[in-house]
């Protein structure tokens, strides 16, 4: 008789689990991202400011999205070309710049809004409301430890 199926529930297999679902939900964002002629960074810059009222630095974005400053710099001279954002001087310090969405960029982000919504709805349709509402607070109380510990690992560095 064949033994029944058991879930390894070690930390370090929950992890791989974790880590191979976001590459999975990665893969099929991307998929579904170059339909609309954008990219999961694209789509992750443009939406931080979007959040933000329009207006970081590229070091914020960076912080705000978990991208290099590299990749940062090399997406927002594509959205630069495109007319979706533009940098101007930061009137705090003249040696930073700021990233603002144009008219475009607003437009561009307002029009992707409802594909959005409809993405999100089908990505989590698998799951009851219930199973999502335990999912996010799971997810938030990762996310909080993970920031603090990453927050600390920076400090100390940097030190």
């Amino acid at each position: 008789m064949e033994e029944a199926f058991k879930p390894d529930r070690t930390p370090l297999s929950i992890l791989f689990s974790l880590v191979r679902t976001w590459q999975v939900l990665e893969r099929y964002l991307e998929l579904e991202l170059q339909k609309q002629g954008s990219s999961v960074t694209r789509f992750a810059l443009m939406n931080s400011l979007y959040r933000y009222g329009g207006r970081l630095t590229p070091t914020e974005l960076a912080a705000e999205t978990f991208r290099s400053k590299n990749a940062i710099t090399f997406v927002l001279g594509m959205l630069e070309k495109e007319g979706f954002v533009k940098r101007v001087p930061s009137d705090n310090d003249g040696r930073s710049v700021n990233v603002v969405i144009t008219d475009k960029g607003w437009e561009k982000t307002n029009n992707m809004t409802p594909w959005a919504q409809d993405i999100s709805r089908d990505i989590l349709s698998c799951l009851d409301s219930g199973e999502i509402n335990t999912l996010l607070i799971m997810f938030r109380t990762i996310r909080k430890s993970l920031l603090e510990k990453i927050d600390s690992l920076e400090r100390n560095s940097s030190g």
